[in-house]
């Protein structure tokens, strides 16, 4: 399976993170994600043809899954890092819903490109007793080939854990959009950055180039 696909996967597994009211001790991520990643093959098997022809329907199945997995705020606040600070509330809104949508656009049209695998999940590991970090980390393993290495990046928010980055194989997608949009800014407006981000395509996104050998990778 190639990269760029387990980096669809790694963002759209998680499918029932939420699916249960927040407690105060939330349940462990890592055993949340095994039974997401369950399921949701489950739906894309029984879901596959229509899907194939329908890309609304398919693009509906991504939002309804991705995006109550993902802390977009806390996404987009480390993605454009310092440039953040600068933007007025408005287009921090703005910023938010546009890289949401350039997401779901992305990840909807890699997701029927899967090839048979299993992921394997670890304990998740929190960076402090105290603190509101922690990591989850996994093997992708294809039918044939040598496992890979996939890394979420959790945060503790109102009672649940949600993920702001992922990795795979040490490939960053928060080092490799954030390296991307800060050049943009470097040069340019905030819109134009919302205007290359609404016409972007596969093979200009950055985490896809990544996936091939052209990104940043984690220390």
């Amino acid at each position: 399976m190639s990269l760029k696909r387990l980096f669809a996967l790694g963002l759209l597994l998680p499918a029932l993170w939420l699916a249960s009211p927040a407690v105060a001790e939330p349940r462990p991520a890592h055993e949340t994600l095994q039974e997401a990643t369950d399921e949701l093959l489950n739906r894309l098997e029984a879901e596959e043809n229509q899907l194939r022809e329908d890309k609304d329907a398919l693009r509906e199945l991504v939002d309804e899954q991705l995006v109550p997995l993902i802390d977009f705020e806390v996404a987009s606040r480390w993605v454009l890092g310092r440039y953040w600070r600068d933007l007025d509330a408005e287009q921090q809104a703005t910023f938010q819903k546009e890289f949401q949508r350039m997401l779901i656009r992305f990840y909807a049209d890699a997701l029927l490109e899967f090839d048979a695998w299993d992921l394997r999940y670890d304990e998740m590991r929190r960076d402090g007793p105290d603190k509101p970090f922690a990591s989850v980390r996994a093997q992708a393993v294809p039918d044939e080939g040598k496992p890979i290495d996939v890394r979420f990046r959790l945060i503790l928010r109102h009672g649940e854990w949600r993920i702001f980055d992922v990795s795979i194989a040490g490939v960053s997608a928060v080092k490799n959009y954030r390296s991307t949009f800060s050049q943009v800014l470097a040069n340019n407006d905030f819109p134009t950055l919302v205007e290359r981000m609404r016409n972007m395509d596969a093979e200009d996104d950055p985490v896809m180039k990544a996936t091939s050998g052209e990104g940043e990778q984690e220390e």
